[in-house]
C-alpha cells in the first residue's frame, strides 16, 4: 500500500494541512470578531428624531431618541435659511409669553432609548381668545426656521438630525386663523 511505503511524506502533508487549518480558523476568528464588534456598535446606536405638534390646544418641537442606544447631545443648532441664527428655539420667540416648558443648553445630556424632551412646548385653551393669538405668533416665529441636533453615541459616533419647521407655517400659507 503506498500509505504505509510513504509515512514520511503522509506525515508532511497532514502537518502541513494542520497549519493551514489553523490559520484559516484563526483568520475566520478575527473576522467574525469584527463583524461582532460592528454588530455590537450598531445595536447600540441612538437615532434622533425631532417631532413637531401643532395642535388646537398645544404646539411643541420635540427631541426624541428612537434608537437602542443612549444618545448624547452635542449642540442644538436653529437655522434660518443657512445661517444659524440661535443655539435654543426659545431666543426666537416672541416676547413676553407664558411657555409650558422649554429649554436653553442641552448640550451634553444623555437620552437614554424612548426618552424624549420637549425643545419648546406651549399649551392653552382653544377658546381662549389670547392663546390663540398667541398660537399664531408662535407658528410664524417657528415656521421660517429649521432645527438640528448633533449627537453622539456612547462609542463617539457622531450623528445629527435635522428638520425645517415650516409646517408649522402651513396654516399661515393658506389664510386660516386657527
Amino acid at each position: 500500500m503506498w500509505v504505509a511505503g510513504n509515512k514520511e511524506l503522509v506525515t508532511s502533508w497532514t502537518a502541513i494541512l494542520a497549519v493551514v487549518a489553523s490559520t484559516a480558523s484563526f483568520v475566520l476568528t478575527i473576522i467574525n470578531m469584527k463583524w461582532q464588534r460592528v454588530h455590537y456598535r450598531k445595536t447600540l446606536l441612538p437615532i434622533g428624531n425631532l417631532s413637531l405638534g401643532d395642535y388646537e390646544n398645544a404646539i411643541f418641537v420635540r427631541l426624541r431618541n428612537d434608537g437602542a442606544g443612549p444618545m448624547i447631545v452635542d449642540e442644538v443648532a436653529v437655522f434660518r435659511g443657512e445661517e444659524k441664527v440661535a443655539s435654543a428655539l426659545i431666543d426666537l420667540m416672541p416676547p413676553g409669553l407664558s411657555w409650558t416648558t422649554f429649554v436653553r443648553d442641552i448640550s451634553g445630556r444623555a437620552f437614554t432609548p424612548g426618552k424624549e424632551i420637549d425643545l419648546i412646548s406651549i399649551e392653552g385653551d382653544e377658546n381662549d381668545s389670547e392663546f390663540v393669538e398667541t398660537r399664531r405668533r408662535v407658528r410664524e416665529a417657528l415656521s421660517s426656521l429649521s432645527a438640528r441636533v448633533y449627537y453622539q453615541s456612547v462609542y463617539g459616533d457622531r450623528k445629527y438630525v435635522q428638520r425645517s419647521l415650516d409646517w408649522f407655517g402651513r396654516h399661515l400659507k393658506t389664510g386660516e386663523s386657527t
